[in-house]
């Protein structure tokens, strides 16, 4: 820590990017139009996936859902999630932030 705070250095990033992401899952079915009512509510809960597997098959990093996060496709309880079922909120930081990660590493996650 000191290092990190005096050098102004990372102390605890993994050299070759993420390595797990903490996923999306259904709680109960979800329907086409219905809002998410975002961490820690009644549609949804976190899962842990490799990184790779995650940007593989696109599935919905859990900390970018938010209680505008509407849903495009029906999902049924205990489904993964993924990038085409779901319309993210583009207008948090944390967004715009994830967005500039994933184009740093080059990981091919798919976010518009």
């Amino acid at each position: 820590m000191a290092k990190a705070i005096i050098d102004h250095e990372p102390t605890i990033i993994p050299l070759t990017g993420p390595v797990s992401e903490c996923i999306t899952v259904a709680k109960r079915d979800l329907k086409a139009g219905e809002y998410i009512d975002g961490i820690g509510g009644y549609t949804t809960y976190g899962s842990i996936a490799t990184a790779e597997e995650t940007y593989a098959k696109g599935y919905v990093v859990y900390g970018l859902i938010n209680k505008k996060t509407r849903m495009l496709k029906d999902a049924k309880k205990g489904q993964l999630l993924t990038l085409d079922m779901v319309e993210l909120d583009t207008t948090t930081q944390l967004y715009q932030t994830r967005k500039l990660q994933d184009q740093m590493y080059n990981n091919g996650y798919a976010l518009k």
